[in-house]
């Protein structure tokens, strides 16, 4: 910035020229072009409005590529639902446009078992996706709660997935990220597959390509694992493993982190399922093991064929032979019959006739017969049909012992029985007729620790036992922003987001972010199970800053934005700021710390001293200084001088010499400055 005084060129952050000390006057150009450009931040609070058109209702969830929330589409008076790119991913130009690629193509997806994604918008550089808002719980949720759906429900949320998936992939349209957390069960009990975003089209360049490992690994296929190209066995596999989920209330393979359960998709084979519920039927175990082979090969081909599956054994009709192919009757198939083998063949059916019918006359002859009830002895009639009394024997003598009786009841009720690890038809309370023996009883019951105890029965003992069940309780507890310190009755839980298992009901919360932030405490009163997620949003304290100069009037400025002269007082956020006082004369005073509490300064400014040059030169000389005629030397003469970078230029009478010397002085400070013209060698001392 160019001074209207002396027109000395200052750096565009001085206030104040830096060689006179006159303040500096900005143009409206002068300042477009040296402040920083300031990004609009989208509100996104409850009840605020978004690109003009959608107002917020709530969050309703975050993951890899955003977070998404419920809104109200202002133009058509409708809820839909928004996903707000993360800046990382949308500061990406190449990203968006293949985000922009896929939606050409998932867009076209109409299913009732899809949700309907609609466009991609940029709002002030904020990129957010728009897509159709579905009512429901989540089926990560519903395992949650449940524990281990029974097969009946099972099978029908498979089918109605398969049904969505089947469409996509008729488009060509391969999902990626399959999971429980992606598919909700809306009110009318329909699965909904969510979140095509990271989809990739077989027919386009996607935004998650081949070399790329992208997905959830519990739900991942091998083959994703590895990052190569995916098809629609993929989502074959993770719906395999949702399944699997759904019925024994765990995924396949589990381990400390994310990467050794990829390894395990890809190395290990999964348990059979029935291993953990032996009530899942043997063709639907088959099913599930078929869809989750290492070898995509192997697989079901296609989604109808695995609807088709589940009609069998929805009615019954077993399914492994065509699962799993029995190889002896190929090979019986295989072989050609002779003649002998035909005229067998004919003769089988009249002889199995006369061997059913000699059979059943020997039944009926048996059954006819009279017998001696006499209690439990048995008597054998002799020759002469008398009784012999010697060949008396007691049924007693080969009877098994009378079986117990173990009455179980738990709190609550309804908890699975399991004995020796087997698992019970029956749910508590219920008898359990067992032979005498000692076995290990255990009860579970979904968001409750598992009782263990060992019963040991003798023959035809009655035992009664109620065992109370301690349960669990969880909440997810969020903040805006995050990182806040969670505590629960003063014990440390995490930083949010973070999901809390609690032992009881009845609990005092304590949020805490750090200096320049407001605690937050609030008492909790939980539900058994997974409660509703808290969401809190943590406030800024204020601190009133009061700032005064010596001499009065300097001009503040804090974070660089201008408040006036001194004295000023204005409320700030707590926390780390910087402050500068500038005045004409005088040496910039900053203050950069942070602010957590009300403070009160008077700042006594520095007045810079002027600097003195004494000037000489031989035979003669006229003296320059910044461009401005001083005087001719000799004689010596002193000259005063502010303090900085000055230019001293020396010219003989005939304009022929010029010599300069380039002079930093400090206020206060005294040089010496001779220039020999004849040689132009100057001295500075």
């Amino acid at each position: 910035m160019k001074c209207s005084k002396c027109s000395f060129e200052n750096p565009p952050q001085y206030a104040y020229c830096k060689k006179c000390g006159t303040k500096l006057i900005f143009s409206k150009d002068a300042l477009s072009a040296t402040m920083p450009f300031y990004r609009p931040k989208a509100d996104l609070s409850i009840g605020s409005i978004f690109a003009r058109r959608y107002q917020i209702i709530e969050e309703i969830g975050r993951g890899g590529m955003g977070t998404v929330y419920k809104v109200l589409d202002k133009e058509i008076n409708e809820k839909i639902a928004i996903k707000v790119l993360k800046p990382e991913i949308a500061s990406d130009e190449k990203t968006i446009e293949r985000f922009r690629n896929e939606l050409k193509l998932t867009r076209k997806i109409s299913h009732q078992n899809v949700c309907r994604m609609y466009d991609i918008v940029n709002e002030w550089g904020v990129y957010f996706i728009t897509m159709e808002y579905v009512s429901g719980e989540d089926l990560k949720s519903t395992i949650l709660r449940l524990g281990q759906v029974s097969v009946g429900k099972t099978l029908l949320i498979a089918r109605q997935i398969c049904k969505g998936l089947a469409e996509a992939h008729r488009l060509g349209v391969v999902h990626r990220d399959l999971k429980p957390h992606n598919i909700i069960i809306d009110r009318g009990g329909e699965a909904r597959i969510m979140d095509f975003g990271i989809a990739q089209s077989r027919k386009t360049a996607g935004i998650t390509e081949a070399g790329v490992l992208i997905g959830t690994p519990e739900y991942m296929s091998p083959e994703q694992a590895e990052g190569k190209e995916l098809d629609s066995r993929s989502d074959i596999y993770s719906l395999g493993v949702i399944m699997f989920e759904l019925l024994t209330g765990t995924v396949p393979f589990k381990a400390d982190t994310p990467l050794k359960v990829a390894m395990m998709h890809k190395t290990e084979s999964p348990p059979d399922p029935r291993s953990i519920n032996p009530q899942i039927p043997k063709d639907l175990s088959a099913l599930i093991l078929q869809c989750l082979e290492k070898n995509k090969n192997k697989r079901f081909s296609s989604c109808d064929d695995i609807i088709e599956e589940i009609s069998r054994i929805e009615k019954g009709h077993p399914t492994s032979e065509k699962l799993l192919p029995d190889p002896k009757k190929q090979w019986s198939a295989a072989i050609p019959q002779s003649r002998l083998a035909k005229l067998i063949n004919k003769l089988i059916i009249p002889v199995a006739s006369l061997a059913a019918v000699i059979i059943l006359i020997g039944i009926i002859i048996l059954f006819l017969r009279p017998t001696n009830n006499n209690g439990n002895k048995k008597t054998i009639v002799n020759k002469d049909n008398k009784v012999s009394e010697d060949n008396k024997v007691s049924d007693t003598d080969n009877k098994p012992p009378p079986m117990g009786v173990f009455s179980i009841s738990s709190i609550p009720s309804g908890a699975n029985i399991y004995v020796d690890e087997k698992l019970f038809k029956k749910l508590t309370p219920a008898s359990l007729d067992l032979p005498p023996g000692s076995y290990r009883i255990r009860v579970s019951y979904p968001d409750c620790e598992d009782v263990n105890d060992d019963v040991q029965i003798g023959a035809g003992e009655k035992i009664s036992k109620e065992y109370t069940m301690k349960q669990f309780y969880f909440i997810e507890i969020i903040t805006e922003p995050e990182g806040a310190e969670v505590r629960i009755d003063e014990v440390f839980q995490g930083k949010t987001p973070t999901t809390v298992k609690l032992t009881k009901s009845d609990c005092q919360l304590s949020l805490k972010m750090g200096r320049g932030w407001e605690p937050h405490g609030e008492p909790l009163n939980l539900k058994p199970g997974q409660n509703p997620a808290l969401k809190v949003t943590l406030r800024r304290l204020q601190v009133k800053l009061t700032i005064n100069s010596n001499p009065p009037g300097a001009l503040i400025y804090v974070d660089g934005e201008p408040w006036g002269p001194a004295p000023q007082e204005k409320d700030i956020m707590a926390g780390p700021h910087k402050v500068r006082l500038e005045k004409e004369g005088y040496r910039p005073e900053d203050l950069s710390q942070s602010f957590i509490r009300n403070f009160n300064r008077t700042v006594t400014l520095t007045k810079i001293p002027n600097a003195t040059v004494i000037i000489s030169a031989v035979d003669y000389a006229e003296v320059y200084i910044d461009s401005v005629f001083i005087f001719s030397v000799p004689p010596q003469k002193p000259w005063t001088l502010e303090e900085g970078r000055h230019v001293i230029e020396f010219q003989s009478r005939d304009k022929t010499k010029k010599y300069q010397v380039d002079l930093e002085i400090k206020g206060g400070q005294k040089k010496r400055v001779h220039m020999n013209m004849n040689t132009g060698k100057p001295t500075i001392e």
